[in-house]
């Protein structure tokens, strides 16, 4: 596709993929974000958005009414042209009121007509009519509503349909989906375990080493950790992946390391050092992931990784609480998962082990129970 050159302070113009240069994002137009978002190669960008700090070459993706920001356009004004039930009792009401104020009218200048003259009765029943007139009526729900979708999509919830907007005052609970929804879909580093020798940034340093080559989530998630904690990565060479077991390579020249799963040190009979395999078990009981990092065939060190719970979550689900409306979770993953990431965040209930398919069920299981359901998630 075609390149576009965006300079600092400048609005981008299309949907597209970052090919050159690193800057900060102001997103606050399309997502609500308040804060700059930093982008660098590869990294998508949308139209609507304003360049911050840098010069980027994006390649173009997506434009004119094709992009994001037309979508988001198109769904307040479908949301605005939709009716909601209380308008539609509201234009009900002022149709009838209309034909009341137009039958009192024409009485008004019959009456006067016939007591006086045709200018008097003329001028009383237009009188009448626009006193009576109920046109307050049918112009201030449409305002209001349309006022409140055009904030709404300001702050990031785009209203597809008034009569779900309407319908959200009487919620009793809202079902979140679990991955990219309260988290964030990418793995994240947890905990780090160490033994005698090797402090916490040692391991981390090591198995980050190790796994900069790797393209695994879990090897990605580890090498992240290593560059938000400003962590230095040595060169590795001779690196190799052991197909569904991890990596190993060989870092300052002659030293040999291995960045494996708990698999591995079961089928080579490796035994990790208790300090270590008792809290990798409490781990894998919340559902977390262990990397194992192996030095002459002997545990070193582990790191626990898991889906990082969306900083945003915790707050959302509080708020909901102070409204008085329930919070529950749904999703595919195991019991100790599932009950993990409830404690975490403060959910009152959640279904683990649903297949997608279910959700739905799920979802007209507790409306027959008469609650009044929102649903949460990507799809």
């Amino acid at each position: 596709g075609d390149l576009v050159l965006i300079r600092p302070g400048a609005s981008i113009p299309i949907d597209g993929v970052i090919t050159e240069g690193v800057s900060s994002i102001d997103e606050a137009a399309i997502t609500g974000e308040s804060k700059p978002v930093s982008k660098t190669i590869d990294d998508e960008v949308v139209a609507g958005t304003v360049n911050q700090d840098g010069s980027l070459t994006v390649r173009v993706g997506k434009l004119g009414d094709d992009t994001m920001l037309a979508g988001i356009m198109h769904l307040v004004a479908e949301a605005q042209n939709s009716k909601s039930n209380v308008q539609v009792l509201a234009d009900k009401a002022a149709f009838v009121l209309t034909i009341i104020a137009i039958l009192t009218s024409i009485v008004t200048f019959i009456v006067w007509l016939i007591a006086k003259d045709a200018s008097l009765a003329l001028e009383r029943s237009v009188t009448v009519l626009i006193i009576a007139c109920p046109h307050a009526l049918g112009l201030a729900i449409p305002l209001v509503v349309s006022i409140s979708t055009t904030l709404s999509a300001r702050n990031g919830l785009l209203v597809r349909k008034r009569l779900a907007l309407e319908s959200a005052r009487k919620l009793d609970i809202v079902l979140f989906d679990k991955t990219g929804t309260l988290t964030k879909g990418q793995h994240g580093v947890t905990d780090i375990w160490t033994t005698k020798g090797y402090s916490k940034k040692d391991i981390l340093h090591l198995t980050a080493s190790l796994e900069q080559n790797s393209e695994h989530i879990v090897g990605r998630g580890i090498v992240q950790k290593a560059k938000d904690d400003h962590v230095h990565l040595d060169a590795v060479t001779n690196f190799a992946a052991i197909p569904g077991l991890g990596v190993k390579g060989i870092l300052h020249e002659n030293e040999h390391y291995l960045a494996v799963s708990y698999r591995y040190l079961q089928e080579n009979k490796i035994v990790a050092p208790k300090e270590i395999s008792s809290a990798a078990k409490k781990a894998a009981r919340q559902g977390k992931t262990e990397v194992y990092l192996l030095s002459d065939n002997k545990v070193i060190g582990a790191i626990a990784l898991a889906d990082v719970i969306r900083e945003e979550s915790k707050a959302t689900i509080a708020a909901l609480k102070q409204l008085g409306i329930k919070s529950a979770m749904i999703t595919g993953d195991s019991k100790d998962v599932a009950a993990y990431v409830a404690k975490q965040l403060g959910l009152d209930q959640y279904f683990a082990e649903v297949r997608p398919e279910d959700k739905a069920a799920k979802v007209k299981e507790l409306q027959s129970n008469g609650q009044k359901v929102a649903m949460v998630g990507d799809g």
